[in-house]
């Protein structure tokens, strides 16, 4: 009875001690927050001496100190002494032995906070370190294991590519084959212009894109486009359109198969090789059966393109555009279609009559363009002694041939 009562007390006696011990720590540690709080180099010096196993209290101090203009070297030393993990603290040493011009302690301190960290910052650390070394061959294996794991704007790890070399094979083998990063790459050498380079990043992206890669296949095409390079354009327009990115039909100028979307039944997707219609806020769009309808205001711009098309065609041949369209309008004069290329701007002008609002067949021969891309638009526009198209006009089936 004797030892059981002793042992009670003993036990009673260790679990007051282990509760007061517990309260002097939180008031221990209370008071070190406190001081941390205060948020000088002298109160967080303080902390650490309440708390010298606090690793974050170290690094916080060594911030402290290189904002006054202090040594922080061996402030982080102490800091990764208890938290080797701490990568940002790594990246700092580096970042201070580098500046002594000790390269060997510097990359080894980079090489350990990309051991201990497996996320983006280290690697790009190492990036710009052998990129200020001059050393190609660890700057592309750390470029390859940035790229590997980064996500969002990646432009800055681009430029970096491209100050490193301009050997554009070389940036590409970095560059991991997802489409994700191929859509961000192609974004990039679209926005710096180098549409030769994007051309094949291009057509490596259509041919595993999804919806969410089409805008900036799109956007290519467009650029391709307007750079004359209607080649690039159609071959990965095409791509698309197999792959049912698009919901049209392929793209066969030899075949006499260049116009999309004769019928006006698929989306009016903005880009490529699309039919672009008029936003203008005078006037209103539908869509009928088999094709499209304007509601002019009489008020629109004195020249409109209602709706355009760019089209991929053979320079030598001639061609005939066959549609359907109708009037209903006191004043419609002044809507025809023009085809425009690089050799001719300025084309004619064949406007549409109609002498009742039933539906009239025509036609519009025009080239040869001279050049592999024409430009076909609907417009309206004032003619001299006249107003402007006032009514409502419609247009379908619109299909177009090659010349005999």
């Amino acid at each position: 009875m004797i030892i059981n009562k002793h042992a009670r007390l003993f036990s009673v006696a260790l679990t007051v001690c282990f509760f007061v011990w517990l309260s002097y720590r939180a008031l221990r540690m209370a008071f070190a927050d406190s001081l941390f709080r205060k948020n000088t180099v002298a109160s967080v010096q303080r902390a650490i001496q309440w708390e010298p196993d606090n690793a974050y209290y170290y690094s916080w101090l060594a911030s402290l100190e290189e904002f006054t203009g202090q040594d922080s070297n061996n402030t982080l030393l102490n800091a990764v002494k208890r938290n080797p993990w701490d990568s940002g603290a790594w990246i700092k040493l580096a970042a201070q032995a580098e500046v002594r011009e000790d390269q060997a302690t510097a990359e080894q301190y980079l090489l350990r906070a990309a051991a201990v960290d497996r996320q983006f910052a280290p690697r790009w650390a190492l990036m710009n370190f052998y990129l200020r070394r001059k050393r190609p061959e660890p700057f592309w294996l750390w470029t390859t294991r940035a790229l590997g794991i980064s996500y969002g704007d990646l432009t800055p790890v681009f430029d970096l590519c491209w100050r490193m070399t301009t050997d554009a094979s070389l940036i590409r083998r970095s560059i991991p084959g997802n489409r994700v990063l191929l859509a961000q790459y192609l974004s990039y050498l679209m926005a710096t212009d180098r549409m030769p380079i994007a051309e094949g990043i291009a057509r490596d992206l259509s041919l595993q894109a999804t919806n969410a890669e089409r805008s900036q296949l799109l956007s290519f095409c467009d650029k391709s486009i307007a750079k004359g390079a209607v080649a690039s354009a159609l071959s990965v327009w095409n791509t698309m359109c197999e792959r049912k990115l698009l919901p049209f039909a392929a793209l066969h100028p030899q075949e006499g198969i260049s116009l999309t979307n004769g019928d006006f039944a698929a989306p009016l997707l903005t880009g490529g090789f699309n039919w672009v219609v008029s936003t203008a806020p005078e006037i209103e769009r539908s869509n009928i059966p088999g094709g499209i309808a304007f509601a002019l205001s009489g008020i629109q711009p004195p020249d409109l393109e209602l709706v355009s098309q760019y089209l991929p065609v053979l320079p030598t041949r001639r061609y005939v555009l066959h549609f359907q369209y109708r009037s209903s309008a006191s004043s419609m004069r002044g809507i025809g279609w023009t085809a425009a290329t690089t050799q001719r701007p300025e084309t004619s002008f064949q406007e549409l009559t109609s002498d009742n609002d039933d539906w009239h067949e025509g036609a519009y021969p025009f080239g040869p363009a001279g050049t592999s891309l024409c430009r076909l638009a609907l417009k309206a526009v004032r003619l001299t002694g006249n107003t402007r198209p006032e009514g409502r006009f419609s247009l379908r089936s619109v299909r177009l041939e090659l010349a005999p």
